[in-house]
């Protein structure tokens, strides 16, 4: 699949992997793999891992080549994967962001920002991965708390295209495009 100047080839089975869930614990979990090439010539290998105490997360496990820049997302910025309902998943569309002083970090983002990365509109790439909703958690789930700006996409938990698409959007890309650099996209205002 593509996406942008990525192209994401998903594995057919997972493997087991040991590792640290988003919670701390140190557990076993299955991994469905992808790489993610792109135009760069940067391949990095992303696993999409469901944990034994049920947690969900995606992350890049290797950069096997391309520039050091993408060992941010080895370090890490993983994205997690929530359970709202009985078979529905969430994730949080906030954007990797380059900073004068400091390493890129995740911030908050506006539907703009990621119409600007992709060039085009952010919820016509969103419809091509069967996302089932696109908008702030408190349109989608009725967040009342400080989070409920935040942007979210909700999709079914048999979906596994979403999570890498979700993942390519929010951190890839904008890794790849300078997302913040003064001059390249402003944040906010893309």
């Amino acid at each position: 699949m593509r996406i942008g100047d990525t192209e994401i080839n998903i594995s057919d089975s997972t493997v087991t992997i040991e590792g640290e869930s988003a919670s701390g614990i140190r557990q076993s979990g299955r991994a469905l793999r992808a790489e993610i090439s792109l135009r760069d010539d940067a391949i990095l290998e992303v696993g999409y891992t469901t944990w034994v105490n049920g947690e969900r997360d995606v992350r890049v496990f290797s950069r096997l080549s391309g520039p050091e820049m993408y060992d941010r997302l080895v370090k890490g910025v993983r994205m997690g994967v929530l359970s709202k309902s009985p078979g529905l998943l969430m994730a949080e569309l906030r954007i990797l962001s380059f900073h004068k002083d400091k390493q890129p970090t995740m911030i908050k983002a506006q539907e703009s920002d990621f119409n600007t990365i992709l060039g085009e509109q952010v919820r016509n790439t969103l419809s091509n991965f069967n996302i089932s909703a696109f908008g702030t958690r408190a349109e989608l789930i009725g967040d009342t708390s400080n989070r409920k700006g935040l942007l979210a996409a909700t999709f079914g938990e048999e979906n596994s295209s979403a999570p890498f698409a979700i993942y390519t959007i929010t951190r890839v890309l904008p890794l790849l495009k300078g997302f913040g650099h003064v001059g390249v996209v402003p944040v906010g205002q893309g």
